[in-house]
């Protein structure tokens, strides 16, 4: 009967290790998630800005074209 219990507490603890491993492993992935998860938002937050100011970019541009644009017909409309 006591040989019978130890080899239950042995199974026991045997079980307890795996299912800890498991848990261990299972938060490391999750920690690298968290992690990438973290990276990926600074990220879309660098291209969010960089979207910004390449939209002011184009207006400039686009504001600067029209202005030549209108100098130039004007220029040759008095010729």
């Amino acid at each position: 009967m006591e040989t019978d219990i130890k080899k239950l507490w042995v199974a026991l603890d045997e079980r307890i290790k795996k299912v800890d491993d498991r848990v261990k492993r299972v938060d490391d992935k999750v920690d690298g998630v968290d992690i990438h998860a973290a990276q990926m938002a600074s990220r879309i937050d660098e291209l969010e800005k960089e979207r910004e100011a390449l939209r002011d970019d184009v207006s400039y541009l686009q504001s600067q074209s029209m202005i030549n644009n209108h100098q130039c017909s004007g220029r040759q409309r008095f010729k």
